[in-house]
């Protein structure tokens, strides 16, 4: 089955552009649109190219717009605040409702729910009060998105599929990456843990470099980044081998710490 993802930015434009020759020649099963940005009454008539679509147009005059394209009529189709939809997420994402930013099917040929969502743009804490509130937004957008919220309407086997997928990324966090792959010295200093030849220590004049780089970094982050690093202090660096994708390359692992004892791990990727 073949799922695709697309931020159409704008679906009048994108028809102009060959979003339907795009959709005939990777024909895939399902298709989630994001910023479909077009009312329905103005959507052209081979928009979809023969698709069934569930279209959330939101209520933002050519801004936002999420959409499901699937080869048969969806089972169910649920935006976030229907009227008679006790659906968990909706009541706490009730304000965003009229922005066009979510729409979920149940695929009546599998027992698969798919979704498009359209995150709200987001700002930094640490600029001016504009991009505080946007941030802040955007957060809360995030804060009530529970990937679980909605799993007690599903088919049991697109439940399990969730529940995988959750435990799966629930393990994939920088608190695990520190503990697995860090010790503490009799100071309580950090250190990479040598596991050859996966991980291994970085020759002196090599480790120099990755610290020059890394003040690098710090220089041309965003001042939120730079605002967090400025408590961290390099702890270690290590020589670290990747996965398929990125061999021949160099890569290190840097280890921050701070005076509270927190730690987490960047990757240098050449």
């Amino acid at each position: 089955m073949r799922i695709s993802t697309v931020n159409v930015n704008g679906i009048r434009a994108a028809g102009r552009r060959g979003f339907g020759t795009w959709l005939a020649h990777t024909d895939p099963d399902v298709v989630a649109l994001q910023e479909v940005r077009c009312p329905r009454a103005a959507l052209p008539e081979d928009a979809f190219g023969g698709y069934h679509a569930a279209y959330e147009p939101g209520e933002r005059a050519g801004r936002n717009g999420v959409a499901v394209l699937t080869r048969e009529p969806a089972a169910a189709i649920r935006a976030l605040d229907p009227p008679d939809y006790a659906f968990p997420l909706a009541q706490e994402l009730r304000d965003f409702a009229a922005e066009g930013r979510y729409i979920e099917v149940d695929l009546a040929d599998r027992p698969l729910t798919v979704a498009s969502v359209y995150v709200p743009k987001g700002g930094t804490l640490y600029e001016d009060d504009a991009s505080r509130l946007r941030y802040e937004r955007k957060q809360r957008f995030f804060t009530h998105f529970e990937a679980s919220a909605g799993m007690q309407g599903m088919p049991k086997r697109s439940r399990d599929i969730l529940d995988r997928a959750i435990r799966s990324a629930q393990k994939r966090t920088a608190e695990r990456a520190v503990r697995r792959l860090t010790t503490r010295d009799a100071d309580g200093r950090a250190r990479f843990v040598p596991r050859p030849p996966t991980t291994t220590r970085l020759r002196p004049e090599v480790e120099a470099l990755v610290d020059g780089y890394l003040d690098l970094y710090y220089a041309s982050a965003t001042p939120d980044v730079r605002f967090v690093l400025q408590h961290y202090k390099v702890a270690d660096v290590a020589r670290r081998v990747v996965g398929v994708g990125s061999v021949g390359t160099r890569c290190q692992l840097v280890l921050l710490q701070d005076g509270d004892d927190n730690a987490f791990i960047l990757q240098a990727k050449e």
